[in-house]
């Protein structure tokens, strides 16, 4: 008989437990699939979700009383959803209760501190409290935990500083290279930094990091700005060239096609490239067809405004032999439009021979381009062969 009785009970809660849960389900099924709340709230009026789904729908016809009386319902019933209080501020601010909303997302962010999405709701509230100082204080951590937050942003600080890429940057105070990477090819896409920068203020720029920005500024035309940045990695005068010769596998390589260094063509089969044991000359063997209109070792350098310059090297030559010899190139690095040509580079055997052009520059000439190239030929195709020896390249500003 009790045994009997002890069934009984059981069953009867294991009946209950099943009601409670297909409650609970198709509330939940009500609320977040067929967009009827009201029936969800109806069948558990204690369903966290459901009771949600019904503020929403009510803040979105300007019921804030009602959505708000739900809101707490659903905050009663999951006291530790961070969400769910986010939500319930956002539903108070537009209700006018900026106190209450700011509590909630003050108990959002103590609940989940670690979380991009409650740091970022109590910056944007601050924000839009005019409280720019403090709002950028959880602003930044936002983006600093998560890199899609980051753009959201980057655009609040740009409203808080139109115009002013410094103060961006220091209000978001990146602390990771990745996210300083991020902030300051926002600026440069923005145009946002000035014509000088201290680059060091910025502080640690990793080698990836550097040459992607480079590469960015010098796309823009953006040199001088660029090679402030590109210094800082490499031992070279204010301005000038850099006297090192690229050797095999040279790390300037790396640069990409707008870095400062260096810079052979690797697409051309017919034409190699290797240096002598201390470095101190370059050689190039040619054994074949060539692009002639293509520079075959550049270098990108920056300029003083509307200065002149003398561009130098020494070659030597050994039975070279084209229709388009081998000539010394200075061009518009911006335009690529040729500013001045060497004479052929045509040496007596056994001698070296020191190569010069003197060269004015227009005002809009932030950086000229300097290189070894071959003179149009008359016809195609039109191969080369013998050797090029150069050494002691220079560009020195003059009087």
């Amino acid at each position: 008989m009790r045994s009997g009785i002890l069934n009984l009970i059981f069953l009867v809660f294991v009946l209950l437990l099943a009601f409670v849960a297909g409650r609970q389900g198709v509330s939940e099924f009500l609320a977040e699939n067929t967009g009827r709340a009201e029936m969800a709230v109806a069948i558990d009026s204690g369903d966290p979700a459901a009771l949600r789904a019904l503020a929403i729908k009510q803040a979105g016809k300007g019921k804030y009383t009602d959505a708000i009386a739900n809101f707490d319902r659903a905050v009663d019933s999951s006291p530790n959803d961070f969400r769910l209080l986010i939500e319930r501020a956002n539903t108070r601010s537009a209700a006018g209760d900026t106190r209450g909303a700011e509590d909630d997302h003050r108990r959002s962010l103590d609940l989940a501190p670690k979380y991009a999405l409650s740091n970022f709701s109590l910056g944007s509230f601050l924000f839009s409290q005019g409280r720019t100082v403090e709002a950028f204080q959880y602003l930044s951590r936002a983006g600093a935990m998560n890199a899609e937050t980051m753009p959201e942003v980057l655009e609040l600080a740009r409203r808080a500083f139109p115009n002013d890429g410094l103060s961006i940057y220091d209000a978001l105070d990146p602390r990771t290279p990745a996210r300083r990477k991020q902030t300051l090819m926002y600026l440069i896409d923005h145009d946002l930094l000035p014509d000088r920068v201290d680059w060091t203020r910025f502080g640690d720029i990793d080698g990836e990091s550097s040459v992607a920005i480079v590469n960015e500024l010098n796309g823009r035309r953006k040199f001088r700005l660029g090679y402030g940045l590109w210094r800082l990695n490499h031992a070279r005068e204010r301005m000038g060239i850099d006297s090192r010769l690229p050797v095999s596998g040279f790390a300037e390589d790396a640069e990409g096609e707008h870095g400062f260094g260096w810079h052979i063509n690797d697409d051309e089969p017919r034409i190699a490239f290797s240096t002598a044991a201390d470095a101190s000359v370059l050689n190039i063997k040619f054994t074949g067809n060539s692009d002639a209109g293509q520079m075959m070792l550049w270098q990108v350098a920056p300029v003083g405004i509307a200065r002149r310059y003398r561009f130098s090297f020494d070659a030597q030559t050994v039975n070279i032999v084209s229709g388009g010899l081998p000539i010394g190139v200075v061009a518009d690095a911006a335009t690529g439009d040729s500013i001045a040509e060497t004479e052929p580079l045509i040496v007596r055997p056994g001698e070296w021979k020191t190569f010069q052009i003197d060269i004015s520059l227009s005002p809009q000439t932030e950086a000229v381009k300097i290189g070894i190239r071959r003179r149009a030929c008359a016809a195609g195709p039109c191969p080369i062969f013998g050797e090029l020896r150069l050494r002691n390249f220079a560009l020195r500003e003059i009087e």
